[in-house]
């Protein structure tokens, strides 16, 4: 079974007083500060063996892989073999490719040059059969080569494309040619590693993961420039006449930002594509596109208050080909699934009955249907893998996370306030556990998003900041303020230009609706935020009356004007979402400075570069403003973070908050 989750490219940024006694105990910075015990399981086509990444202590990651047959034996554990086994390599997932056979993924650091824009992370790709004993690299190129060309290798991108289920010795490989510019699909032979180019496509050219039952690539996405505007548009390989057509009615101009994805083909229907798509709608819904009529003929389903997210499709047969349609995501406070068909219905409902308040998803299942990989999970519960046999015995294989007790926690709630010109603004509110609302006022956390074109939801939170916050005593609310993308057309379009403005207020207003809930204690706010929640941190800082006693701001775009120049440099990205980028530019402000700060950046960070942070730090020490900075060493931008990252920044987070922030701390 496949979930296909809709996505947006684009370019994202993401104390004296005690606080009130609660019923839960803080949540150690090492429980939080530590790789998954149990991440990316998976389980074979044959349903015979279960693979996933482990770790015993917390710090070392190995593949394990159990049979599913006795789960009580000792599982096959092994790390990165070939003596490429390295502190510094570092696993990001893995997928079944053969009965006997997985694709593992994993990234190194990778310095090209002294200054920081040279420091970033080279990914990895490699073949190993389930003994960890024959590791092979796709695709690698043979003969001899100059250290030059040696060296342009790192800069190659192999990721799984398809893993051809009717065909069980071979896989597409999608390569990425940075120097080259272009993109090719690869067939290739798990056994050995060789392939050969079945696509190509250009500089202007991106596929879709878009396979038939062939295994044949169908589907490109392509950009075009008309009179100087960029417009997107697909393309789809007609079989019969072995040409690219191209389907006018999936085209847009790239300013309007239509919400548009080529999902797959209908089972049923080859001749019918399933398109998600927001056309004449707020909201995204999942229609149907004829590729003879090369039109919309039926709207499929749509969700009267949230996105369309993708298509659930049955693929359990012999093959593992889709054979029928199961069931709709959609994004409501977190990505759920509208059940189409009566018996997985009945076993969802069945599974979430034992787990009340939880999100419960399937996440595989073998061909022959008698095993399903069940995850569980909500704000409250790292995800735990269940093995479902048989729709009757629930087998549990690990906790992500066995440190926390979900039971001293406290749940997410998705609520709803006006911003002060009226736009309804959706947040995610977290209070600690024991508070009772309205009892007392309590020292509160905004904690908005990156992005900005991204959103939050009431599921797990990966970072970890939500619970060990709310932990600590405070009331945390996740404003999903305008510009956050999820939400429908119109919140999304109306952050366009608002920088540091009203963006701003959504995020003030948020704070001011916890005060009239008699939740939030007015003398005692914090405003916490990474990325494009960085830049909102600073942003806070210069703001007049601010209601925020402290910021904090990681990895934050100090400089409005880099961010869209930045954005800009790309003709296409510049009418996509540079132009978007406008308002208030916190550099330009400092001497506005009226609230302290904590700030720091990782010193890889290839997304907002370290400088942005290290300019802002200066211009607040030349103000003579209140500050705290520290750099994390080898720290990207982005998740997975290392347990060394996390133990960092956690620490230094929660001690601010508690004996810094403002003089004295929150």
């Amino acid at each position: 079974m496949k979930t296909i989750a809709f996505s947006l490219a684009a370019l994202a940024l993401t104390v004296g007083l005690s606080p009130p006694a609660a019923a839960q105990t803080p949540i150690p910075v090492s429980a939080l500060a530590r790789e998954s015990a149990i991440q990316s399981a998976t389980l074979s086509p044959d349903g015979r063996h279960l693979a996933a990444l482990t770790s015993s202590d917390g710090r070392a990651v190995r593949i394990s892989i159990w049979e599913t047959a006795d789960l009580n034996k000792p599982p096959v554990l092994f790390g990165l073999g070939s003596g490429a086994e390295r502190a510094d390599v570092h696993f990001l997932g893995l997928n079944w490719v053969a009965n006997d056979r997985l694709l593992v993924l994993a990234n190194q650091p990778l310095t090209t040059g002294p200054s920081a824009e040279g420091r970033g992370f080279t990914y990895l790709a490699r073949l190993v059969d389930l003994q960890g004993q024959d590791w092979i690299e796709p695709l690698r190129r043979g003969g001899t080569r100059s250290e030059i060309e040696a060296f342009a290798d790192k800069f190659l991108n192999v990721s799984l494309f398809d893993t051809l289920p009717e065909d069980e010795e071979h896989i597409l490989l999608e390569y990425n040619d940075f120097r080259r510019g272009s993109t090719d699909i690869y067939k290739v032979d798990v056994r050995t590693g060789a392939g050969e180019r079945v696509a190509r496509a250009g500089n202007d050219e991106s596929f879709v993961s878009v396979v038939d039952k062939d295994g044949v690539p169908r589907v490109k996405q392509y950009i075009t420039n008309t009179g100087g505007a960029w417009t997107v548009g697909y393309r789809v390989l007609n079989r019969t006449t072995n040409q690219w057509e191209d389907q006018p009615a999936l085209s847009y101009p790239i300013r309007d930002r239509r919400s548009i994805q080529v999902l797959d083909f209908d089972p049923e229907n080859p001749n019918l594509l399933l398109v998600n798509d927001n056309h004449d709608s707020d909201l995204t819904t999942i229609k149907g596109y004829d590729l003879g009529r090369k039109a919309f003929v039926e709207t499929l389903f749509g969700h009267p208050r949230f996105d369309a997210a993708g298509v659930v499709f049955d693929r359990q047969n012999e093959q593992g080909v889709a054979t029928g349609i199961l069931g709709f995501a959609y994004s409501g406070a977190a990505t759920d699934v509208y059940w189409a068909d009566a018996a997985w219905k009945a076993r969802h409902d069945a599974l979430q009955a034992q787990f009340p308040g939880q999100y419960v998803r399937f996440i595989g299942n073998s061909r022959d249907g008698g095993l399903k990989l069940v995850e569980v999970s909500s704000s409250t519960q790292p995800p735990v893998y269940y093995l479902f046999k048989n729709d009757s015995e629930l087998i549990k294989i690990g906790d992500s996370n066995p440190l926390i007790n979900p039971a001293t926690l406290a749940p997410s709630e998705l609520v709803y306030y006006n911003a002060r010109d009226g736009l309804r603004i959706p947040a995610f509110l977290t209070l600690p556990g024991g508070y009772q609302r309205g009892s007392s006022r309590i020292p509160t956390v905004i904690l908005p998003h990156g992005g900005p074109w991204a959103r939050d939801s009431n599921d797990w939170d990966q970072s970890g900041w939500v619970q060990f916050l709310a932990s600590r005593g405070y009331a945390v609310l996740q404003p999903q303020y305008r510009g956050s993308d999820g939400w429908g057309a119109a919140l999304w379009k109306a952050g366009d230009r608002e920088w540091g403005q009203k963006m701003q207020d959504d995020k003030d207003d948020g704070a001011k609706w916890l005060v009239d809930q008699g939740i939030a204690d007015p003398d005692r706010m914090a405003m916490f935020g990474y990325s494009y929640g960085g830049f909102a941190a600073m942003a806070a800082a210069v703001r007049p009356d601010s209601p925020y006693k402290c910021a904090i701001a990681g990895a934050g775009v100090s400089d409005l004007d880099w961010a869209k120049r930045t954005w800009g440099e790309s003709r296409i990205q510049r009418q996509m979402q540079g132009d978007t980028v406008g308002g208030m530019n916190p550099l330009r402000n400092v001497s506005q400075i009226n609230v302290p700060m904590l700030v720091y950046s990782g010193d890889r960070d290839q997304t907002v570069p370290i400088v942005q942070s290290r300019q802002w730090v200066a211009a607040l020490q030349s103000a003579r403003a209140p500050i705290r900075y520290f750099e994390v060493k080898d720290m990207p931008h982005s998740l997975p973070w290392w347990p060394s990252w996390q133990e960092q920044t956690l620490t230094e987070i929660s001690n601010y908050l508690a004996s810094d922030c403002g003089g004295g701390g929150l």
